[in-house]
This record gives structure tokens, C-alpha cells and sequence, in this order.
């Protein structure tokens, strides 16, 4: 029986007409199979599928526009940038001939990792830590990490390390409500002061880093901030101007994406959901 015919009959009657032991192909791909009247999608069966689908996954700005410049063409293309979650999105069917909208069910997908550097900033940024834990760290990394003294000098790293590990804490009840470099009035008004004999004490600490993969490198500050908790010395490495170095990673990535696709493709600053 036809596809015209059945479409002719009434409910009832295609059931009657499906339940016979026999089957009928209903278009070239498709078969209506007289078990439970199932539809069988014949592309399982073929060496391959009628289009493109899927998703690629990086965290290199260069082979996110690499993939999307050889899997697609401009006018079937757009691409979304989330530079709050320094992502973007290529939709890479977003049109089709014939079609007001393709499937959006092809697309590439850049999402920037930390580095291994900015990563351990961030996590000290946020968390204070023993003396010994930032004394590791220091040594660890200290082939990226410049140490700059109170007058505004460059010391040498392993100087630096051995002034932090010669640090003294002074604890003196104070009323004062001040706060420097080495020290910070607390809640309970004591005055908690580190003290050196010599220059080697660092109050900041230059980085080199990208802050995140496929980035150029952006120089980072760091302060050093101390405290004394029951007698004892306590670090934060803070990140100066942390939402502002954020700020600047995020429009250097968008920056990057348009450079090397906006000339061409459809690119827009936000998310899109299909």
C-alpha cells in the first residue's frame, strides 16, 4: 500500500493495514515494521550519517578556530563568547539550506583552562597558610616568582625565602586602627607586626603568566599579607586588583576570537541556548 493511501485511511484502518504480516517501506531510509508497529531509522545500518552532528572540545583558542573554519561556512555559523566563563560556543549548523534554522546539533566549544600557576595564586589569594606551606610554595616556584622589597627593590629569591623563614611576630595590645604592609589591626585591637634585620623581606611578588592556556602572558602582583595567630606567622599571597586582572583575561580572549573570526563569521558576546 502506498504512503497516499495510508494517509487516506482512517485511524482504525492503518493499524489493520500495519498489523498484516507484511511491511511496507514508507520513504527510502525509513520501514515501518509490523512488530509493534515500530519506525526503524535505516541510517544505522548505512557506512555512515546523512550530516554532520556532534561536539568538539578545547582549550586552544587556535584549534577552536582551525575546527570551525574547516567544518563550516560563515552563513551556516554562530558563534557565542561568554567571556564571564571564558567560553565560546560555535554552532556550526546554526543554518540550513532550505531551513530558517539548522539542528544545532553540531558545534565546537572552546572553554579556557587556568594554568598550573594562576591556579595556585588563586587558591592563595583566597586561603591563608602556615609558614612552611608558603615557604614550600616559594621554593617550588620560584623560577616565575620575583620577590620586590618595602623600597621598592628587586631581591633575590632564595633571600626572600630565608627572610620568611627568620620572620619574627610581635603581638602588642593596641587601640589603633591601622594597617601595613607586614601587619593588620585585628577585631581584638592587637597589633600584629613582622620584623626583619635586613632588605630581603618582600612585601610584593611579580608574576609572568598568562593566568589561563592560549593567553598571552600578563604580568601579576602579588602583596603579601601576615598575620599572627596564637603567636605564630600566618601568609596570604593577595592577587592586586584580582577582578580587574580578570576583566583584562576575559577581553584579551574575546579579543582573540574576533581577530581571528569575526572578519568572516557571525560573533556575539553572550550564551545561546538551543
Amino acid at each position: 500500500m502506498s504512503k497516499y493511501n495510508l494517509e487516506n485511511l482512517s485511524d482504525a484502518a492503518v493499524g489493520a493495514e500495519l498489523a498484516q504480516p507484511h511491511h511496507e517501506y514508507i520513504n527510502g531510509d525509513v520501514i515501518a515494521v509490523n512488530k509493534n508497529t515500530n519506525l526503524i531509522d535505516m541510517e544505522q545500518f548505512e557506512d555512515g550519517k546523512r550530516r554532520k552532528t556532534g561536539m568538539y572540545k578545547t582549550h586552544s583558542v587556535a584549534d577552536f578556530v582551525r575546527f570551525v573554519k574547516d567544518e563550516t561556512t560563515p552563513e551556516h555559523c554562530k558563534i557565542f563568547v561568554d567571556s564571564d566563563a571564558m567560553k565560546a560556543t560555535a554552532f556550526l549548523n546554526y543554518g540550513a539550506e532550505g531551513f530558517e534554522q539548522g539542528k544545532l546539533d553540531y558545534k565546537a566549544v572552546i572553554e579556557l583552562k587556568m594554568t598550573p600557576v594562576f591556579q595556585k595564586l588563586v587558591n592563595l589569594h583566597h586561603n591563608t597558610v602556615s609558614q612552611r606551606d608558603l615557604i614550600d610554595f616559594l621554593t617550588d616556584y620560584a623560577p616565575v616568582l620575583t620577590p620586590v622589597n618595602a623600597q621598592g627593590e628587586t631581591i633575590n629569591i632564595g633571600n626572600a625565602i630565608n627572610a620568611l623563614r627568620q620572620i619574627k611576630i610581635d603581638e602588642t595590645k593596641n587601640t589603633q586602627n591601622d594597617v601595613q604592609n607586614f601587619g593588620e589591626t585585628r577585631s581584638t585591637f592587637e597589633n600584629v607586626k613582622a620584623r626583619t634585620a635586613d632588605d630581603n623581606m618582600p612585601v610584593i611578588f611579580e608574576v609572568d603568566d598568562a593566568c589561563y592556556q592560549s593567553l598571552p602572558k600578563t604580568e601579576i602582583s602579588l602583596r603579601l599579607v601576615i598575620k599572627a595567630v596564637d603567636g605564630k606567622p600566618f601568609f596570604k599571597l593577595m592577587i592586586n586588583a584580582i577582578d580587574l586582572l580578570q576583566l583584562e583575561r576575559a577581553e584579551t580572549f574575546v579579543k582573540m576570537i574576533n581577530d581571528d573570526l569575526a572578519g568572516e563569521f557571525d560573533v556575539l558576546l553572550g550564551g545561546f541556548n538551543a
